[in-house]
């Protein structure tokens, strides 16, 4: 038997197929805020204990305000010196617009912002 989970805790009634972690959670604690060809979200979380390398294709999932989803492919990981999780979103942006189309000084309006919940869900397969 072979099963497969995606942001799955259990499966079924099946016995010893449970998963301990379906996805990493966290806070955003930092973010690109101009607009760059090469952008980064970084996640304060608890859970250090998947393999950095293995998160390369997974998408993270951002809470928004509601006007736009935002979910970003991760094409690298790692940590930084306060042993934040560092998202590499590659030319992706949290840039949505200009605060005021007229004048740009005014600055950005961004489809995240720092606080909110960061969950990138986690495959896992079972085999017996």
């Amino acid at each position: 038997m072979h099963v497969f989970g995606h942001d799955a805790t259990h499966v079924g009634p099946v016995p010893n197929l449970n998963s301990v972690d379906p996805a990493i959670t966290g806070a955003i604690s930092d973010l690109t805020t101009d607009l760059a060809a090469q952008n980064t979200l970084v996640v304060s979380t608890h859970d250090h204990s998947f393999d950095l390398h293995a998160l390369a294709g997974h998408t993270v999932y951002v809470d928004t305000d509601g006007i736009r989803n935002a979910a970003y492919l991760i094409t690298a990981a790692s940590y930084d010196r306060r042993h934040r999780l560092v998202l590499d979103i590659a030319d992706q942006t949290t840039v949505r617009g200009y605060v005021d189309e007229s004048d740009f000084s005014k600055g950005f309006i961004y489809d995240i912002s720092v606080g909110a919940r960061a969950t990138i869900p986690l495959t896992t397969e079972w085999s017996r």
